[in-house]
């Protein structure tokens, strides 16, 4: 079966102005044709663009994903079901750094998205992807040489 711009839009959860600019700039696909030279989309094309529509919401760079084969985006996929979005309070004053690693017990298990300071009580906190089963609120985690708490979002 093959399906029309508007039908793979609706599938997929892309805009129809998404699936013009990844196929252009980044070919992820590359549709056939009918009579009138409208795009169409096969089944494996429909997989492959929900496949990055679900990373890229979870995420990751469309530009790091286009070239991935579909087993790739599988075990990304995979991986990325085991990660959780939470918020993290610092145990001292000390701002940290987007991109800084969380540790717990010496393993990595997610990183610093952002950090800021409460706008009420001025302490320092921060944004993080953190993987299951660390990112439950009240697991203490390393960033660097500090103690951080993960809490429930939105920070109270």
């Amino acid at each position: 079966m093959m399906y029309s711009v508007t039908s793979t839009s609706r599938l997929t959860g892309l805009a129809p102005g998404t699936l013009r600019a990844w196929e252009r700039r980044y070919t992820v696909v590359d549709p056939l044709r009918d009579a009138a030279g409208r795009r169409i989309y096969d089944a494996g094309m429909i997989e492959r663009l929900t496949r990055l529509q679900r990373l890229t919401e979870r995420g990751h760079p469309i530009r790091r994903l286009a070239s991935l084969d579909d087993a790739a985006l599988d075990e990304l996929l995979n991986e990325s079901s085991q990660i959780g979005y939470g918020g993290v309070e610092m145990l001292s004053e000390q701002m940290l750094e987007a991109g800084a690693p969380l540790l717990s017990e010496g393993r990595e298990v997610g990183k610093i998205t952002s950090a800021a300071r409460h706008p009420v009580t001025g302490a320092p906190i921060a944004l993080a992807v953190v993987k299951r089963p660390a990112n439950t609120p009240g697991t203490r985690l390393l960033c660097g040489e500090q103690g951080v708490e993960v809490v429930a979002l939105p920070f109270e």
